[in-house]
């Protein structure tokens, strides 16, 4: 098993996040001479996702036994964003030993080229309300989600050339994927923090991505037409969510669709109890100490689906600086009000009553993982 696992984290076209819970269980549960090497290449490759495998870690590098591993703790510091462990400040000094090759280009050389790639598309006419000001600052701080590596999707069969807008793109996952789905087609990304783009740039022309314009916009100020608008986990973070759908709206093709997603009300009830363990967002790094230390070992296996182990996703889930909840009366009311129509949640069968839906959901809040996602067409 450890073999296959150490074959898996070289393969370039599988998610090696995928990994991180079978080889956090081995690394848990076997003697650190035995995991070696399959502990370098989940510290270098993956975010961890164990609370108890984080308290070892923690401890580790408060002491590393070897400069190699002193090396991989501190590429997992960076990695989830300092929830834990102190950030370098220079590579000055480093370049010449190759132990510390993956520390520098992980550390300082890839921050520095998305740094320079952002700058190639840098927008100064961005919004700047109370609200867009407070989102752009918290993505700028922290590019979401951070991700390191993905699934490949394989080429759709369907070649017909078509455009798509992903509006509030982040960190470039959702519209990289796409574009390897679809290499014919022409794609537009769009998003406020230009930290997140120069992410995103970078992961695209390291995965050879070429179909993708990325552009420093909001949203509401794209003027072109679109046959495919992906906007998801973005709306419920604006003012005026229904603003935003009616600026997506006129966008779209008079037969085009849209697939939007946004938070449910009732799927994240449950994370209010979590807030409060919490307590004051004002040190997001306090915060999410205090939270996974009063929780029991039940609780803490339930957080560990959730994203607790970055310190930027822990804020996008817990704190994040603006968020609207809904219920699917809330999305009936919105869409109808955008002039869009319902054409069902993505993976959930074919109903097409936001009412019944209500009633489902109130049934099951669990049901929606905390996030809606929907697929709209014109209403026109």
């Amino acid at each position: 098993m450890r073999r296959q696992l150490l074959t898996l984290f070289a393969d370039d076209s599988i998610d090696l996040q995928d990994l991180a819970r079978p080889v956090a269980s081995i690394l848990l549960h076997a003697d650190d001479d035995d995991v070696d090497e399959l502990l370098h290449a989940y510290l270098r490759n993956c975010i961890n996702i164990s609370y108890a495998l984080e308290q070892r870690l923690i401890a580790l590098q408060q002491n590393p036994p070897s400069k190699r591993l002193a090396v991989s703790l501190a590429i997992q510091s960076f990695l989830n964003g300092y929830a834990w462990g102190e950030p370098l400040t220079s590579g000055d000094g480093l370049r010449d030993d190759p132990e510390y090759a993956d520390l520098v280009r992980i550390v300082f050389d890839e921050p520095r080229e998305e740094r320079r790639l952002a700058a190639t598309i840098a927008n100064p006419r961005i919004a700047n309300d109370p609200v867009t000001a407070a989102v752009r600052a918290q993505y700028e701080r922290h590019p979401y989600p951070r991700w390191l590596s993905m699934h490949r999707p394989e080429p759709s069969p369907d070649a017909t050339p078509r455009r798509a807008l992903v509006a509030g793109c982040g960190t470039g996952r959702s519209a990289i994927r796409l574009a390897l789905h679809h290499p014919t087609w022409s794609i537009d990304a769009i998003d406020i923090s230009l930290p997140s783009l120069g992410y995103a740039m970078r992961k695209a022309n390291e995965m050879g991505v070429h179909n993708i314009r990325f552009l420093h916009a909001d949203l509401r100020d794209v003027s072109e037409t679109y046959d495919r608008i992906e906007s998801v986990g973005v709306l419920h973070h604006l003012a005026n969510p229904t603003e935003g759908l009616r600026a997506l709206r006129e966008q779209l093709a008079h037969d085009g669709e849209m697939v939007i997603g946004v938070y449910s009300k009732r799927a994240r009830a449950s994370l209010a109890r979590l807030r409060e363990l919490g307590g004051p967002g004002d040190d997001i790094r306090r915060a999410r100490e205090r939270m996974l230390s009063a929780l029991d070992e039940r609780e803490l296996a339930e957080v560990e689906d959730l994203d607790f182990f970055e310190l930027g996703h822990f804020r996008d889930t817990l704190y994040h600086a603006h968020e609207i909840e809904f219920t699917p009366l809330d999305l009936d009311a919105m869409i109808r009000d955008a002039g869009l129509r319902f054409a069902g949640f993505v993976g959930l069968g074919d109903e097409l009553d936001l009412r019944v839906w209500d009633k489902i959901e109130q049934q099951q809040p669990g049901l929606f993982r905390h996030l809606f996602v929907m697929r709209l067409t014109s209403a026109r």
